[in-house]
């Protein structure tokens, strides 16, 4: 899907591939999950998921701003790669912080890698 998907509550599907913004006052639970951040401002209460991927979408045109970020409180999977995402919580077994994150927790199982200018407060294998 691309553009803005607003949903009131909770979304549940196999798989979601996004490209664009998205606003939820609840939990996304998907198996697959692939955001393309092309919007600032997209908030998700929480997120779920077997594989869950947050990138920021790269621009053609050179020289622009573009400030594409998710708010989310929570975030939970198996394998996990962000950037720029803000969130209170990430949990999951394989979990990478990327460019542009700022992360209170990260609780993983079998590993943690923090790349570029990512913000982790605390990191703690569980």
């Amino acid at each position: 899907m691309k553009g803005a998907l607003n949903v009131k509550g909770d979304i549940e599907v196999e798989e979601l591939s996004l490209t664009g913004g998205l606003e939820s006052d609840g939990l996304l639970n998907a198996e697959n999950i692939e955001i393309s951040l092309r919007y600032e401002g997209s908030k998700v209460r929480e997120i779920g998921g077997k594989k869950i991927t947050v990138r920021k979408k790269a621009r053609f045109i050179p020289f622009t701003n573009h400030a594409g970020s998710l708010q989310t409180s929570i975030i939970e999977g198996d394998e996990i790669y962000l950037e720029h995402t803000i969130a209170e919580v990430i949990r999951g077994n394989n979990v990478t912080i990327g460019p542009g994150c700022e992360i209170s927790v990260v609780e993983y199982h079998t590993s943690f890698n923090q790349k570029g200018n990512a913000v982790v407060k605390e990191h703690k294998q569980i």
